[in-house]
C-alpha cells in the first residue's frame, strides 16, 4: 500500500471513535498533544485545529461610534465550541464566537485573540489564535490657530445641568455648571482629544452621561477671516437605555 500523500483534505470527526476518513480516502486519527487537537496521516502530524480572529467590517482602524464584529473561526474543525477571548493579554468574560461592538470607543482599542474549547471535554482547546489589532480613534476636527473654539456640552432635555465636566487628554479641565468650554484664541497647546461629562439628577436619582470622545486638530494657519466654531459634545446613555435625547452639532471655520 502506497505512503499516504500530504494533500489538503477535509474531514468529518467522530468523536466516539477518534477516527475520520478523508474524502480522498486517507484515514486519519486525532491526537492530543499537550491538550491541543492534531491531525495525523501514519504518524505525521499534518495539521492542527487553529482559531483566527476576523473583523466585520475588515478594518483594523475605526472611528469612535462605528460598528464592528470580531470573530473567532475555528478552521479544521465542525466540533461545537466554547470561546475564550483575550484583549492585550487580559482574559474577556464573552464566550460566543462574535464579539459585537454597536458603538466603538477607545476603550475597546487592544490585540484581540481567541481559542475554541471543545463542549464535549473542556481539558481539550485549539490554541491561541493570532493576535488582531483594532485602533479606535476619534474623528479629527480642524481648527484653525488663534480662532476663537466653544465647546457644549449638552441634552436634548430641559433638564438643568448642574455638574459637568471637561475633559481633555483624560483630565478633568473645568468642572461646573456651564455647559461650555471657551477659548478666545486657540494654539497648539489646546490641540487634544475632548470629552464632557454630566451628572444629572431626576428624582433623587443620580445618572451620569458621558459623550464620545473628538480629537481637536490646531492648523497652523493666519487667517483674516473671523469666525467662530462651535463643537457640541454630545453624551451617551448608560448601557440598556432605548431613548434618544442627544444630539451633536459641529460648526466649522471657512
Amino acid at each position: 500500500m502506497p505512503a499516504p500523500r500530504a494533500t489538503k483534505f477535509t474531514y468529518r470527526e467522530h468523536l466516539d471513535s477518534g477516527i475520520q476518513r478523508a474524502e480522498n480516502g486517507i484515514y486519519v486519527r486525532r491526537l492530543w498533544f499537550s491538550k491541543i487537537l492534531c491531525i495525523l496521516i501514519g504518524n505525521c502530524c499534518v495539521s492542527s485545529v487553529s482559531a483566527v480572529v476576523t473583523l466585520d467590517p475588515n478594518w483594523s482602524e475605526i472611528y469612535t461610534g462605528e460598528k464592528i464584529t470580531l470573530r473567532c473561526e475555528i478552521h479544521r474543525g465542525d466540533t461545537e465550541w466554547e470561546y475564550e477571548w483575550r484583549k492585550s493579554g487580559s482574559a474577556l468574560s464573552e464566550t460566543e464566537s462574535e464579539i459585537r461592538i454597536t458603538e466603538a470607543h477607545s476603550d475597546h482599542t487592544g490585540d484581540y485573540s481567541c481559542r475554541g474549547r471543545m463542549k464535549q471535554s473542556q481539558d481539550h482547546s485549539t490554541n491561541w489564535s493570532d493576535n488582531v489589532t483594532l485602533t479606535v480613534t476619534s474623528p479629527v476636527h480642524p481648527v484653525t490657530e488663534g480662532q476663537p473654539l466653544i465647546l457644549s456640552c449638552r441634552l436634548w432635555t430641559d433638564a438643568n445641568l448642574t455638574d459637568v465636566s471637561f475633559y481633555k487628554n483624560g483630565k478633568v479641565i473645568q468642572n461646573g455648571t456651564s455647559g461650555q468650554l471657551s477659548i478666545s484664541a486657540v494654539s497648539k497647546s489646546d490641540e487634544g482629544v475632548y470629552k464632557c461629562e454630566i451628572n444629572e439628577v431626576l428624582s433623587r436619582r443620580a445618572k451620569v452621561w458621558m459623550s464620545s470622545e473628538s480629537w481637536v486638530s490646531v492648523k497652523c494657519e493666519k487667517l483674516t477671516l473671523s469666525c467662530m466654531t462651535s463643537i457640541f459634545v454630545a453624551a451617551h446613555f448608560p448601557k440598556g437605555y432605548k431613548g434618544n435625547i442627544l444630539q451633536t452639532t459641529w460648526g466649522q471655520c471657512l
